[in-house]
């Protein structure tokens, strides 16, 4: 990699691969049960495979990437994600389409812990911090992007044309790979029983644990919103694909404003007081959906804009609650990384399997399952906080 705007370019694609995988497909959920004379539910089970494997693989990958190398993880995880999409675009039935899902979330998420290893392995200090900052920036617009081009795809060309979009996508990042060198100079010699070993102190750690509950519950939320909202905007409401996937765009544009604001936050306030400002949007997010659900009115914006208010978080609680989460690390910064970004979407896979389980064409679910997250965080954080005053951190 010879030029700055060459790496930016390079990681965004990798880091970004697991995400588009899930959001491009979105709007042709519906079409799916359509096509396969399938349930709401069992098309929603297509999401939860996918994050069931995607969280499983940092665990496994991100200390093979140390002991192997990143390049050899991210062209077989390339690799493994090419040919899974290959099984969904030619899947004959809804449990093919889950199978081939599972499948593919192994490949995507294998590329995404060993990509986030390759930023660290290129920066460090100060050029680390900006090389972060520009991705954090960019990667909400690429995920607002990506539903937008799959409602475009699935309108005009059918679900079929996601899949080969997603082909395509990988092939030109397997291609990247192949002709980028390989970014870590000096491979862990350590027995890779060894490396798993690193997890059990961060086990051990409570205040870690602790704010770590924090960057995770939102996730909850998150997948949830994900997995009904295809259904509750396209067949409750009745907006089409394209419009459908253009709501995206306003989910991005939030949390982009959300992490501008944070940043001018974090010069007057501390940390834990931001976690608690973030926790209580999310209870006024979920109080303010429960208001428009019981006075009976669901439009595109009653379901949006709790939504948005909701979508705040992603800055405001995940992104401050792993910075809190990992001042309290002391070395083994890759397994602490792989452990939060593993519990993160198992949370997530959760949420996406409860509601898949849930047959409600209203917002009452999404709604208490706002208020329950943001509860549960202002009491773990205000435990938490407790706990770091007893300890004298």
């Amino acid at each position: 990699m010879n030029s700055r705007l060459y790496q930016t370019f390079y990681l965004l694609l990798l880091i970004s691969l697991g995400y588009v995988a899930t959001d491009v497909y979105l709007p042709s959920l519906p079409a799916l049960s359509d096509y396969f004379h399938a349930s709401d539910n069992e098309v929603q089970m297509t999401l939860f495979s996918y994050l069931i494997s995607f969280s499983v693989a940092p665990i496994i990958f991100g200390p093979l990437s140390d002991h192997l190398g990143r390049k050899k993880v991210l062209l077989g995880g390339v690799t493994i994600g090419t040919l899974a999409t290959f099984g969904c675009l030619f899947a004959q039935n809804i449990n093919g389409l889950i199978i081939c899902r599972f499948i593919q979330g192994f490949g995507t998420g294998a590329v995404l812990t060993s990509s986030r290893a390759v930023v660290s392995d290129l920066f460090i200090g100060k050029a680390l911090a900006k090389q972060m900052s520009t991705m954090t920036m960019l990667m909400p617009l690429i995920l607002a992007v990506a539903p937008t081009i799959g409602g475009v795809l699935q309108e005009n060309f059918h679900w079929q044309s996601v899949f080969i979009f997603l082909v395509c996508y990988m092939i030109l990042i397997l291609f990247f790979v192949m002709f980028t060198p390989e970014s870590l100079k000096n491979p862990s010699h350590e027995k890779i029983s060894q490396i798993f070993l690193k997890f059990r102190s961060h086990l051990k750690n409570r205040l870690f644990l602790h704010f770590g509950v924090n960057f995770v519950l939102p996730s909850l939320g998150i997948f949830a919103y994900l997995t009904v909202s295809p259904f509750l905007f396209q067949e409750v409401i009745g907006l089409s694909p394209v419009v459908y996937g253009s709501l995206a765009l306003y989910v991005g544009g939030t949390i982009l404003v959300a992490g501008y604001i944070n940043l001018k936050l974090v010069h007057h306030f501390s940390v834990t007081q931001i976690l608690f400002v973030g926790a209580g949007l999310i209870v006024l997010a979920g109080s303010l959906l429960m208001i428009l659900y019981l006075a009976n009115i669901l439009t595109t914006w009653s379901l949006l804009f709790p939504s948005l208010i909701f979508f705040t978080c992603m800055p405001l609680c995940v992104a401050n609650a792993a910075t809190k989460s990992m001042s309290l690390v002391h070395g083994n910064f890759g397994a602490a990384t792989a452990l939060m970004t593993t519990v993160q979407f198992l949370v997530g896979a959760l949420g996406s399997f409860i509601f898949s389980l849930i047959s409600d064409e209203t917002t009452l679910s999404l709604a208490v399952c706002f208020i329950l997250i943001g509860c549960l965080s202002l009491i773990n954080l205000k435990y938490a906080c407790r706990l770091e005053k007893n300890l004298g951190i």
